[in-house]
């Protein structure tokens, strides 16, 4: 009797396993597809940015545009990928542009503060969040790591203008132009 070569064996069981293979791993792709998409709630259909520079050393953001009262803010702090529960939120009840971390904006009401030492650069990224009188939120705009980077140079860039992840240094001007076409502010209208 002649025997067959362990190679032609291990050859034949892979072709006979790949349609398995192949089918599981395209089902599992389908049913991961499935899970992440929500019809009611989409996701963005561009990026969600938001801007942030140092402003006389105080940690300052931009929404990009404006945002229409009442509204809450959330900002949060990750520690290389975990929530750190560092959190800063407030409400407001005028249209705003922006905030800084100090809270010094008339018509403002902080509902939780950071702690007094904190240093955010200790952290690997910050999200921003809005949330309207209608209950529905904006999806967040984040700062990653790099990005915290740049905004610690901000003293380097034209004052006015913000970092935005992923994009750059932009101005209010350029920001408006791009807001809607190939980025999305936190507050704009499609971000719901």
């Amino acid at each position: 009797m002649r025997r067959r070569h362990p190679t032609v064996w291990l050859l034949l069981v892979s072709l006979a396993a790949f349609p398995v293979v192949l089918g599981t791993w395209f089902g599992g792709l389908l049913l991961f597809t499935w899970l992440i998409s929500d019809p009611g709630h989409p996701g963005p259909p561009l990026p969600v940015v938001v801007g942030a520079r140092l402003v006389d050393d105080d940690l300052t953001f931009s929404f990009g545009g404006e945002c229409e009262p009442p509204f809450t803010v959330y900002l949060s702090f990750a520690s290389y990928g975990n929530m750190s529960g560092l959190d800063f939120a407030f409400a407001s009840n005028k249209s705003l542009n922006g905030f800084d971390i100090s809270s010094r904006q008339s018509g403002v009401v902080v509902i939780q503060n950071l702690p007094a030492k904190f240093d955010w650069l200790q952290s690997s990224a910050m999200w921003v969040r809005v949330q309207f009188s209608d209950n529905s939120s904006s999806w967040m705009g984040n700062i990653d790591k790099h990005g915290m980077s740049e905004v610690a140079l901000s003293n380097q860039h034209p004052y006015g203008e913000f970092y935005f992840s992923d994009i750059g240094w932009l101005s209010p001007s350029e920001v408006a132009a791009r807001d809607g076409v190939d980025l999305l502010t936190v507050c704009h209208p499609a971000n719901r």
